[in-house]
């Protein structure tokens, strides 16, 4: 009996690995964002950032929609007086941003959009990098 190759046991592991790499993002987490963008637009801050922070663990692996998740949850620290979530958060946004340039193609409304991109104004650094968008 013959042993594979390395050259089939490569192939053999990236046809496993690419169904994982298209995975959707599990519908919990779409959820959990819908939940807390409509808390957030309610009023209701508090439910909002909770919704926000699930949903931006499970987004992870999705740039796009987590800055959306982040800029969402920004607003709701804000509301909520948690200045250091508010802190961290932006952060994250930047880091995001830094890494993989996803703000311009954010599906955020605009005042949302304005709205972030005075805070990260407020925080200093961030401001410029938003700008462009």
């Amino acid at each position: 009996m013959r042993r594979p190759t390395s050259l089939a046991l490569a192939l053999l592991l990236s046809a496993l690995a690419a169904p994982a790499a298209r995975a959707e993002v599990h519908p919990f987490y779409q959820q959990r964002l819908a939940a807390g963008t409509l808390a957030l637009s309610q009023g209701d801050a508090a439910g909002a950032e909770r919704d926000l922070r699930i949903a931006a663990f499970g987004l992870l692996d999705e740039p796009a929609r987590l800055v959306v998740a982040l800029a969402h949850l920004a607003l709701a620290e804000q509301a909520t007086g948690d200045q250091g979530g508010l802190d961290e958060t932006l952060q994250r946004l930047l880091t995001v941003e830094h890494r993989f340039a996803v703000w311009g193609a954010a599906e955020l409304p605009p005042a949302t959009r304005a709205a972030a991109e005075a805070l990260l104004a407020e925080l200093g650094a961030g401001g410029a990098l938003f700008q462009l968008t």
